[in-house]
Protein backbone atom coordinates (compact mmCIF):
# COMPACT_ATOMS: atom_id res chain seq x y z
CA UNK A 1 0.00 0.00 0.00
CA UNK A 2 2.85 2.07 0.89
CA UNK A 3 4.70 1.18 -1.90
CA UNK A 4 2.04 2.46 -4.27
CA UNK A 5 1.42 5.91 -2.58
CA UNK A 6 5.06 6.73 -3.06
CA UNK A 7 5.17 5.86 -6.61
CA UNK A 8 1.81 6.94 -7.45
CA UNK A 9 2.93 10.72 -6.01
CA UNK A 10 3.37 13.44 -7.85
CA UNK A 11 5.47 16.72 -7.23
CA UNK A 12 4.11 16.90 -3.58
CA UNK A 13 5.91 13.42 -2.39
CA UNK A 14 8.86 14.30 -4.15
CA UNK A 15 9.70 17.42 -2.51
CA UNK A 16 9.36 15.68 0.79
CA UNK A 17 12.15 12.93 -0.94
CA UNK A 18 14.48 15.72 -1.97
CA UNK A 19 14.22 17.70 1.13
CA UNK A 20 14.72 14.27 3.50
CA UNK A 21 18.10 13.39 0.66
CA UNK A 22 19.10 17.52 1.17
CA UNK A 23 19.14 17.09 4.61
CA UNK A 24 21.18 13.93 4.74
CA UNK A 25 24.08 15.63 2.38
CA UNK A 26 23.58 18.55 4.64
CA UNK A 27 24.28 16.42 7.82
CA UNK A 28 26.80 14.97 5.80
CA UNK A 29 28.69 17.80 5.23
CA UNK A 30 28.41 19.41 8.50
CA UNK A 31 29.82 16.08 9.50
CA UNK A 32 32.60 16.32 7.49
CA UNK A 33 33.33 20.09 8.23
CA UNK A 34 33.23 18.60 12.49
CA UNK A 35 35.97 16.04 11.24
CA UNK A 36 38.44 18.70 9.67
CA UNK A 37 38.36 21.18 12.32
CA UNK A 38 38.29 18.96 15.27
CA UNK A 39 41.67 17.44 13.32
CA UNK A 40 43.14 20.94 12.73
CA UNK A 41 42.40 21.76 16.84
CA UNK A 42 44.31 18.48 17.65
CA UNK A 43 47.40 19.15 15.90
CA UNK A 44 47.38 22.46 17.58
CA UNK A 45 46.96 21.35 20.76
CA UNK A 46 49.73 18.41 20.32
CA UNK A 47 52.21 21.31 18.60
CA UNK A 48 50.77 23.60 21.76
CA UNK A 49 52.01 20.96 23.95
CA UNK A 50 55.11 19.70 22.35
CA UNK A 51 56.27 23.45 22.10
CA UNK A 52 55.85 23.87 25.91
CA UNK A 53 57.42 20.84 26.43
CA UNK A 54 59.89 21.95 24.74
CA UNK A 55 60.40 25.25 26.57
CA UNK A 56 60.21 23.39 29.92
CA UNK A 57 63.14 20.35 29.10
CA UNK A 58 65.09 23.72 27.70
CA UNK A 59 64.83 25.90 30.63
CA UNK A 60 65.32 22.90 33.31
CA UNK A 61 68.01 21.72 31.42
CA UNK A 62 69.55 25.04 31.49
CA UNK A 63 69.08 26.45 35.43
CA UNK A 64 70.41 22.71 36.60
CA UNK A 65 74.15 23.40 34.23
CA UNK A 66 73.78 27.06 36.22
CA UNK A 67 73.41 25.31 39.45
CA UNK A 68 75.81 22.78 38.87
CA UNK A 69 78.37 25.01 36.63
CA UNK A 70 79.81 26.80 40.67
CA UNK A 71 80.46 23.59 42.10
CA UNK A 72 82.26 22.07 38.70
CA UNK A 73 84.63 24.75 38.67
CA UNK A 74 85.29 24.62 42.29
CA UNK A 75 85.55 20.38 41.96
CA UNK A 76 87.61 20.95 38.91
CA UNK A 77 90.10 23.11 40.60
CA UNK A 78 90.93 20.87 43.19
CA UNK A 79 91.34 17.96 41.21
CA UNK A 80 93.69 19.90 39.22
CA UNK A 81 95.86 20.53 42.56
CA UNK A 82 95.16 17.02 43.26
CA UNK A 83 96.83 15.83 40.15
CA UNK A 84 99.66 18.45 40.76
CA UNK A 85 100.64 17.12 44.19
CA UNK A 86 100.03 13.72 43.01
CA UNK A 87 103.03 14.30 40.34
CA UNK A 88 105.36 16.06 42.81
CA UNK A 89 104.56 12.85 44.89
CA UNK A 90 105.50 10.00 42.31
CA UNK A 91 108.47 12.34 41.38
CA UNK A 92 109.37 11.99 44.90
CA UNK A 93 109.50 8.47 45.43
CA UNK A 94 110.89 8.41 42.37
CA UNK A 95 113.99 10.06 43.19
CA UNK A 96 113.49 8.57 46.69
CA UNK A 97 113.75 5.00 45.05
CA UNK A 98 116.67 6.15 42.39
CA UNK A 99 118.88 6.93 45.57
CA UNK A 100 118.12 3.74 47.58
CA UNK A 101 118.73 1.97 44.34
CA UNK A 102 122.31 3.89 44.27
CA UNK A 103 122.80 2.70 47.51
CA UNK A 104 122.32 -0.96 47.43
CA UNK A 105 123.59 -0.89 44.15
CA UNK A 106 127.26 0.90 44.58
CA UNK A 107 129.38 -1.89 45.48
CA UNK A 108 127.93 -3.74 42.21
CA UNK A 109 128.50 -1.28 40.22
CA UNK A 110 131.59 -0.49 41.69
CA UNK A 111 132.61 -4.24 41.07
CA UNK A 112 131.22 -3.64 37.45
CA UNK A 113 133.01 -0.76 36.88
CA UNK A 114 136.54 -2.28 38.19
CA UNK A 115 135.94 -5.63 36.54
CA UNK A 116 135.50 -3.47 32.98
CA UNK A 117 138.24 -1.25 33.38
CA UNK A 118 140.45 -4.48 34.56
CA UNK A 119 139.67 -5.77 31.23
CA UNK A 120 140.78 -2.85 29.41
CA UNK A 121 144.06 -2.72 30.55
CA UNK A 122 144.75 -6.15 30.22
CA UNK A 123 143.41 -6.21 26.84
CA UNK A 124 145.93 -2.92 25.76
CA UNK A 125 148.51 -4.17 27.57
CA UNK A 126 148.61 -7.94 25.68
CA UNK A 127 148.23 -5.72 22.84
CA UNK A 128 144.68 -7.57 22.29
CA UNK A 129 142.08 -5.80 19.72
CA UNK A 130 139.74 -3.87 21.58
CA UNK A 131 136.33 -5.34 19.63
CA UNK A 132 137.60 -8.49 21.07
CA UNK A 133 135.69 -6.62 24.81
CA UNK A 134 132.55 -7.34 23.23
CA UNK A 135 129.61 -9.44 23.42
CA UNK A 136 128.95 -10.42 19.99
CA UNK A 137 133.03 -11.68 19.66
CA UNK A 138 132.33 -13.99 22.87
CA UNK A 139 129.30 -15.61 21.00
CA UNK A 140 131.69 -16.12 17.89
CA UNK A 141 134.41 -17.27 19.19
CA UNK A 142 134.06 -18.38 22.43
CA UNK A 143 130.20 -19.58 22.85
CA UNK A 144 129.55 -20.86 26.52
CA UNK A 145 125.76 -19.89 26.89
CA UNK A 146 122.53 -21.01 25.37
CA UNK A 147 122.49 -17.16 24.08
CA UNK A 148 126.27 -17.62 22.66
CA UNK A 149 124.90 -20.46 20.44
CA UNK A 150 122.09 -19.29 19.02
CA UNK A 151 124.17 -15.83 17.70
CA UNK A 152 126.83 -18.10 16.34
CA UNK A 153 124.42 -20.49 14.70
CA UNK A 154 122.01 -17.61 13.07
CA UNK A 155 125.16 -15.79 11.84
CA UNK A 156 126.31 -18.33 10.22
CA UNK A 157 123.24 -19.25 8.43
CA UNK A 158 123.01 -15.58 7.72
CA UNK A 159 126.21 -15.24 5.92
CA UNK A 160 126.39 -18.92 3.97
CA UNK A 161 122.70 -19.60 2.97
CA UNK A 162 120.05 -16.09 3.46
CA UNK A 163 122.64 -13.86 1.67
CA UNK A 164 123.80 -16.25 -1.26
CA UNK A 165 120.14 -17.45 -2.03
CA UNK A 166 119.02 -13.89 -1.94
CA UNK A 167 121.79 -12.70 -4.59
CA UNK A 168 121.05 -15.76 -6.75
CA UNK A 169 117.34 -14.79 -6.83
CA UNK A 170 117.38 -11.32 -7.38
CA UNK A 171 120.09 -10.61 -9.68
CA UNK A 172 119.39 -11.00 -13.06
CA UNK A 173 122.61 -12.79 -14.20
CA UNK A 174 123.56 -15.84 -16.08
CA UNK A 175 122.66 -19.03 -13.39
CA UNK A 176 126.61 -19.69 -13.16
CA UNK A 177 127.62 -16.05 -12.73
CA UNK A 178 125.07 -16.38 -9.91
CA UNK A 179 126.67 -19.29 -8.54
CA UNK A 180 129.75 -18.26 -8.33
CA UNK A 181 129.02 -15.13 -6.52
CA UNK A 182 127.08 -17.13 -3.60
CA UNK A 183 130.53 -18.82 -3.66
CA UNK A 184 132.53 -15.84 -2.99
CA UNK A 185 130.31 -14.37 -0.73
CA UNK A 186 130.58 -17.76 1.18
CA UNK A 187 134.31 -17.34 0.74
CA UNK A 188 134.38 -13.79 1.89
CA UNK A 189 132.63 -14.86 4.89
CA UNK A 190 134.75 -17.96 6.01
CA UNK A 191 138.19 -16.13 5.27
CA UNK A 192 136.95 -13.13 7.76
CA UNK A 193 135.74 -15.56 10.34
CA UNK A 194 139.07 -17.69 10.01
CA UNK A 195 141.46 -14.47 9.59
CA UNK A 196 139.64 -13.14 12.95
CA UNK A 197 140.10 -16.15 14.59
CA UNK A 198 144.05 -16.71 13.96
CA UNK A 199 144.95 -12.70 14.65
CA UNK A 200 143.07 -13.11 18.10
CA UNK A 201 141.31 -16.05 18.96
CA UNK A 202 144.46 -18.36 18.16
CA UNK A 203 147.25 -15.86 19.16
CA UNK A 204 145.31 -14.25 22.55
CA UNK A 205 143.66 -17.05 23.53
CA UNK A 206 144.81 -17.58 27.12
CA UNK A 207 144.30 -13.62 28.03
CA UNK A 208 140.75 -13.94 25.89
CA UNK A 209 139.49 -17.11 28.27
CA UNK A 210 140.94 -15.54 31.19
CA UNK A 211 138.74 -12.18 30.47
CA UNK A 212 135.43 -14.26 29.84
CA UNK A 213 135.25 -15.57 33.31
CA UNK A 214 135.31 -11.90 34.30
CA UNK A 215 132.89 -10.93 31.82
CA UNK A 216 130.96 -13.71 33.48
CA UNK A 217 131.35 -11.85 36.76
CA UNK A 218 130.26 -8.47 35.05
CA UNK A 219 127.04 -9.87 33.68
CA UNK A 220 126.51 -11.66 37.12
CA UNK A 221 126.64 -8.22 39.06
CA UNK A 222 124.47 -6.96 36.60
CA UNK A 223 121.59 -9.25 36.93
CA UNK A 224 122.20 -8.77 40.75
CA UNK A 225 121.67 -4.90 39.90
CA UNK A 226 118.37 -5.17 37.95
CA UNK A 227 117.29 -8.05 40.65
CA UNK A 228 117.57 -5.34 43.55
CA UNK A 229 116.06 -2.50 40.78
CA UNK A 230 113.00 -4.94 40.42
CA UNK A 231 112.48 -5.59 43.81
CA UNK A 232 112.82 -2.15 44.88
CA UNK A 233 110.49 -0.92 42.77
CA UNK A 234 107.66 -3.12 43.79
CA UNK A 235 107.94 -2.63 47.08
CA UNK A 236 104.95 -1.12 48.42
CA UNK A 237 106.78 -0.03 51.98
CA UNK A 238 106.99 3.65 51.32
CA UNK A 239 107.61 5.16 54.65
CA UNK A 240 111.36 5.36 53.58
CA UNK A 241 110.41 7.78 51.12
CA UNK A 242 109.06 11.13 53.27
CA UNK A 243 105.91 11.60 51.32
CA UNK A 244 103.79 12.15 54.42
CA UNK A 245 103.51 15.30 53.74
CA UNK A 246 101.83 14.94 50.23
CA UNK A 247 99.52 12.44 51.55
CA UNK A 248 98.37 15.15 53.64
CA UNK A 249 97.90 17.23 51.24
CA UNK A 250 95.94 14.84 48.69
CA UNK A 251 94.10 13.81 51.79
CA UNK A 252 92.49 17.20 52.15
CA UNK A 253 92.15 17.97 49.04
CA UNK A 254 89.94 14.95 48.34
CA UNK A 255 88.29 15.76 51.57
CA UNK A 256 87.49 18.97 49.94
CA UNK A 257 86.12 17.45 46.43
CA UNK A 258 84.20 15.11 48.81
CA UNK A 259 82.27 18.02 50.59
CA UNK A 260 81.58 20.02 47.29
CA UNK A 261 80.16 16.41 45.21
CA UNK A 262 77.98 16.85 48.72
CA UNK A 263 76.97 20.27 48.89
CA UNK A 264 75.95 19.89 44.80
CA UNK A 265 74.50 16.95 45.27
CA UNK A 266 71.99 18.42 47.73
CA UNK A 267 71.75 21.36 45.52
CA UNK A 268 70.63 19.31 42.79
CA UNK A 269 68.40 17.65 44.92
CA UNK A 270 66.02 20.87 46.24
CA UNK A 271 66.27 21.77 42.17
CA UNK A 272 64.78 18.63 41.52
CA UNK A 273 62.37 18.34 44.52
CA UNK A 274 61.15 22.48 44.69
CA UNK A 275 62.52 24.41 41.55
CA UNK A 276 61.40 22.16 38.68
CA UNK A 277 58.05 21.75 40.16
CA UNK A 278 57.90 25.43 40.16
CA UNK A 279 59.82 26.10 36.58
CA UNK A 280 57.12 23.58 35.02
CA UNK A 281 54.00 25.28 36.72
CA UNK A 282 54.98 28.57 35.56
CA UNK A 283 55.92 27.77 31.96
CA UNK A 284 52.91 25.56 31.91
CA UNK A 285 50.52 28.47 32.74
CA UNK A 286 51.19 30.43 29.97
CA UNK A 287 49.57 28.40 27.53
CA UNK A 288 47.20 26.69 29.63
CA UNK A 289 44.08 28.67 28.86
CA UNK A 290 44.51 28.54 25.14
CA UNK A 291 44.91 24.36 25.13
CA UNK A 292 42.02 23.75 27.52
CA UNK A 293 39.97 26.14 24.91
CA UNK A 294 41.01 24.02 22.24
CA UNK A 295 40.54 20.60 24.19
CA UNK A 296 37.05 21.64 25.09
CA UNK A 297 35.95 22.71 22.02
CA UNK A 298 37.47 19.43 20.26
CA UNK A 299 35.14 17.88 23.36
CA UNK A 300 31.95 19.81 21.91
CA UNK A 301 32.80 18.74 18.53
CA UNK A 302 33.28 15.47 19.38
CA UNK A 303 29.69 15.45 20.68
CA UNK A 304 28.15 17.32 18.46
CA UNK A 305 29.90 14.81 15.77
CA UNK A 306 28.43 12.10 17.21
CA UNK A 307 24.79 13.36 17.38
CA UNK A 308 25.25 14.26 13.93
CA UNK A 309 26.37 10.80 13.17
CA UNK A 310 23.56 9.43 15.11
CA UNK A 311 20.72 11.34 13.87
CA UNK A 312 22.34 10.44 9.79
CA UNK A 313 22.09 7.05 10.37
CA UNK A 314 18.37 7.78 11.03
CA UNK A 315 17.91 9.84 8.40
CA UNK A 316 19.63 6.85 6.09
CA UNK A 317 17.59 4.21 7.59
CA UNK A 318 14.52 6.30 6.94
CA UNK A 319 15.37 6.77 2.98
CA UNK A 320 16.64 2.65 2.60
CA UNK A 321 13.31 1.66 3.83
CA UNK A 322 11.45 4.55 2.99
CA UNK A 323 12.21 5.28 -0.36
CA UNK A 324 15.64 3.10 -2.04
CA UNK A 325 13.79 0.51 -1.89
CA UNK A 326 10.96 1.73 -3.88
CA UNK A 327 12.93 4.49 -6.34
CA UNK A 328 15.91 2.67 -6.24
CA UNK A 329 18.72 3.48 -5.23
CA UNK A 330 20.36 5.57 -8.80
CA UNK A 331 17.13 8.27 -7.65
CA UNK A 332 18.43 8.85 -4.37
CA UNK A 333 20.00 12.23 -5.07
CA UNK A 334 18.43 15.66 -5.04
CA UNK A 335 19.70 16.15 -8.44
CA UNK A 336 18.02 13.03 -9.52
CA UNK A 337 14.89 13.74 -8.03
CA UNK A 338 14.73 17.23 -9.73
CA UNK A 339 14.86 15.12 -12.67
CA UNK A 340 11.44 13.88 -12.17
CA UNK A 341 9.77 16.52 -10.84
CA UNK A 342 10.73 18.31 -14.30
CA UNK A 343 9.01 15.37 -15.88
CA UNK A 344 6.19 15.53 -13.73
CA UNK A 345 5.83 19.42 -14.37
CA UNK A 346 6.66 19.27 -18.34
CA UNK A 347 3.12 17.22 -18.35
CA UNK A 348 5.17 14.06 -19.68
CA UNK A 349 3.73 12.15 -16.45
CA UNK A 350 1.45 12.23 -14.20
CA UNK A 351 2.99 10.52 -11.28
CA UNK A 352 6.64 9.24 -10.06
CA UNK A 353 6.43 6.21 -11.42
CA UNK A 354 5.34 7.10 -14.56
CA UNK A 355 7.78 9.64 -14.79
CA UNK A 356 10.65 6.27 -13.83
CA UNK A 357 9.30 4.89 -16.95
CA UNK A 358 9.20 7.95 -18.84
CA UNK A 359 12.91 8.97 -17.84
CA UNK A 360 14.01 5.04 -18.78
CA UNK A 361 12.52 4.93 -22.20
CA UNK A 362 14.12 8.48 -23.41
CA UNK A 363 17.61 7.35 -21.98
Amino acid sequence: MEEQSILNGGIEELNIIQEVLEKRDSIKEEIENVIIRTGKLEGDTALAEKETQDIIDSTIKKRMAEVSASFDKEINDEKGKLRAIRNKRDKAKNKGMKQRIDVETEELRKSVRDLNTEIKTVFKTKGVPGFCNTGYYYSMYCPRTIHDWVVLVCTFLVCIIVIPTVLYCILDWFWLWKILLAAGVIAVFAALYITIWLSTKDRFKATIVEMRGKRDAISVNKKEIRKIKKAIKKDKDESQYNLGGFDEEIGEIESRIKVTAEKKRLALEEFDKNTKPAIISEITGRNKESIEAMNKEIGELTAKRRSLEAEQKDIVYNITSSYEAFLGSEYMKPNKIEELKDVIQSGSAATIIEAINYIKAHQ
